[in-house]
């Protein structure tokens, strides 16, 4: 709430848990902006993780007195995949991605930027609470100004489930990753 306590950011949609439309999974936050005509989200995964190791083969990172986890910026990568390719109302939004570590040090984040795959940082980054207005200045870029309706929020919230005309195309050219790790592949 601080990071985005300026009350520019006042007219912004938001969704908490959104569910997604295939899987258990929740999202914990989704921003909405921009303009009718070309309506923009932001998904953002919170982490509360205050110290953590990452294992650089696997990318699976490893919180104390929690468990094991995927990365964080390929979890939020994937939910951006599930809502584009089947919330029938996600499907005319540009999304972004990110990743707002509360609790973790500059060098908690360092490891899980060096681990990952470079595209996985540059589509979903990561950003501690030292740096909330380096994150606000990110959603602002994507999501101001916004002229979008409040009912967007119950609209993108309340979609039925639909697969995109993209996703058949995506599943045909990307067969073998999917085969090899559908989550991972869905990211992309």
């Amino acid at each position: 709430l601080r990071a985005l306590g300026d009350e520019a950011f006042g007219e912004l949609l938001v969704i908490v848990e959104l569910q997604m439309p295939v899987g258990a999974e929740r999202a914990d936050v989704v921003l909405l902006g921009w303009s009718p005509s070309s309506p923009r989200g932001v998904v953002i995964e919170l982490k509360q993780w205050s110290k953590i190791s990452v294992d650089p083969l696997t990318n699976f990172v490893d919180v104390p007195h929690v468990g094991i986890h995927r990365h964080p910026s390929i979890q939020v990568l994937n939910y951006r995949g599930k809502l584009r390719f089947f919330n029938q109302h996600a499907q005319q939004y540009e999304l972004f991605s990110t990743v707002f570590l509360l609790n973790a040090l500059t060098r908690d984040q360092e490891a899980l930027i060096e681990s990952a795959p470079r595209m996985w940082t540059e589509e979903a980054p990561l950003f501690t609470s030292a740096e909330h207005q380096a994150f606000a200045q990110w959603v602002s870029e994507r999501l101001l100004p916004t002229s979008l309706d409040p009912l967007e929020a119950v609209a993108f919230t309340e979609a039925p489930y639909a697969q995109s005309k993209h996703l058949f195309s995506f599943v045909k050219e990307h067969a073998r990753d999917i085969a090899q790790d559908a989550e991972l592949a869905l990211a992309g």
